[in-house]
């Protein structure tokens, strides 16, 4: 007797109906997505008379998952049914209208009775030609969401941002997943911060983006189509389509103890002071207080929003940041002097030659280089704050470099999206890195031995009593 199986998959159970050549039912039964479920599901096919010989064949709405690879392990044909196609037979096989499990179960049985020659098996592949399929198909996955999501993106901006839109358009169209426009829209989302960009910001985004060639060019280029009058939307309607496009911030610390902890992320506009004040609001909120140090770059509106929420403690530029900034004032034929000038600064370890010696390198730079003298006269107290401290902790305290490798493990998770669909969606991606990161972090040696910590707490004794995290700040520049 010729018999067909129908399963009505999903994600709880599974409605199983085999039927005979005359579409009379002969077994039913419900199933979990368990190795039991599968067990009586061949116990069910058994008594009703499968065999090695003649196996019965099974149709089911999906290629997929578990239950699918077991059953081609049994060596049996499996059928994977489109929905949308038992959604026509349905109504062959049954005139009610409302959703069964069973009558669907039923209706792919009798598809496989009547209708088999019209559809094809899973073909028998092997173990390492099914692996590709996965991954062949894992891949064109990520391209249509990023397609998918970078065609919302180019919809927003054209609400609110032509002239972005304009800045990144190649021969044929515009393409939003390239660096150098994610690096621009990570620092200006808005009309109004491109307009105010300057030359020097825009290539240092690129720069950082990963460009090498043409900076200067394409820096022009870009601010010139910035710059450009265009039709814009009321202030606060532009803020907040704006926010749709932002940048992940990072916080993490180093306890009193010694130990290294994240301490928070979110994502917004990282020059705007009301989303710094409001992100440090939250890490007080969470418990964070008595912070004596602050490293970060030197956005104005953080700095501002430092200066309200940790009255008292003091803060760092990041040191790489800063060369960054001093390699932009002077022509690229003049920078490998000039960074070699700066970085003997460094090489000191006595905090009064650190001094001296920045003093010195200023007044070589005023003759020839005005501005690199200029930005370092201005900024000498906020770079040299990490003088304050025991020299053991200057190397961990004068940038932002030893969260880096988490801001690349970040950036590295995140280019495989390329283009979020919403902030939301890149704050799971990234919280979720963090949080793995934090965990490690809590089981490795700590990052500042005990000895360290003991000069530590004497610096601090000195000033106040405080038992809470020396707080560093980065921003991650990636577009959601």
């Amino acid at each position: 007797m010729k018999l067909f199986c129908g399963i009505d998959w999903a994600e709880r159970h599974h409605d199983v109906a085999v039927v005979d050549g005359d579409g009379m039912l002969v077994a039913k039964l419900r199933i979990d997505d368990s190795a039991e479920g599968f067990g009586q599901l061949l116990g069910l096919l058994s008594e009703a008379g499968d065999s090695p010989d003649e196996p019965i064949p099974v149709a089911i709405e999906t290629s997929r998952g578990l239950l699918v690879a077991a059953l081609r392990g049994t060596g049996r044909a499996v059928y994977a049914i489109n929905p949308m196609a038992v959604a026509r037979y349905r109504d062959r096989h049954s005139m009610a209208r409302k959703k069964s499990d069973h009558v669907d179960a039923m209706t792919l049985a009798n598809i496989l009775r009547t209708d088999a020659h019209a559809h094809r098996t899973l073909p028998a592949d092997s173990d390492l030609a099914r692996s590709i399929t996965v991954l062949a198909r894992a891949a064109q996955d990520a391209i249509w969401r990023r397609t998918k999501a970078t065609q919302e993106l180019r919809a927003l901006l054209r609400e609110y941002y032509p002239a972005f839109l304009a800045a990144f358009a190649g021969s044929s169209h515009t393409n939003l997943a390239m660096p150098d426009a994610r690096a621009i829209l990570a620092i200006a989302p808005t009309p109004a911060q491109g307009v105010r960009l300057t030359k020097t910001r825009i290539i240092s985004a690129l720069r950082k983006g990963g460009r090498q060639r043409r900076l200067e060019d394409t820096a022009t280029r870009i601010l010139e189509a910035l710059r450009r009058p265009q039709l814009r939307q009321p202030l606060l309607v532009e803020k907040a389509l704006g926010r749709q496009a932002s940048a992940l911030v990072v916080a993490t610390g180093v306890s009193i103890d010694g130990s290294r902890e994240v301490l928070g992320t979110a994502v917004g506009d990282s020059e705007s002071f009301e989303f710094w004040r409001e992100f440090l609001t939250s890490l007080k909120a969470r418990g964070l207080s008595g912070v004596h140090l602050v490293i970060s770059d030197a956005h104005s509106g953080l700095k501002a929003a430092i200066a309200q929420q940790f009255a008292g403690s003091a803060w760092q530029r990041c040191r790489v940041h800063f060369m960054r900034n001093i390699r932009a004032t002077v022509g690229a034929k003049h920078v490998p002097p000039v960074m070699a000038a700066v970085k003997t600064i460094f090489a000191h370890t006595d905090p009064a030659e650190v001094v001296a010696q920045w003093d010195q390198v200023t007044d070589t730079f005023a003759g020839s280089f005005p501005k690199a003298a200029a930005l370092m006269e201005s900024a000498k107290y906020d770079v040299l704050a990490f003088t304050a401290f025991p020299k053991a902790h200057w190397q961990k305290v004068w940038s932002n470099n030893p969260i880096e490798r988490l801001n690349k493990e970040i950036k590295r998770r995140a280019d495989v999206v390329e283009i979020f669909p919403n902030p939301a969606a890149f704050l799971r991606l990234a919280t979720a890195v963090v949080i793995e990161q934090h965990d490690e972090w809590q089981v490795t040696r700590r990052y500042v031995s005990d000895v360290s910590m003991d000069e530590l707490r004497a610096v601090i004794a000195a000033k106040e009593h405080a038992t809470e995290p020396v707080l560093a700040l980065t921003g991650v520049d990636e577009t959601a």
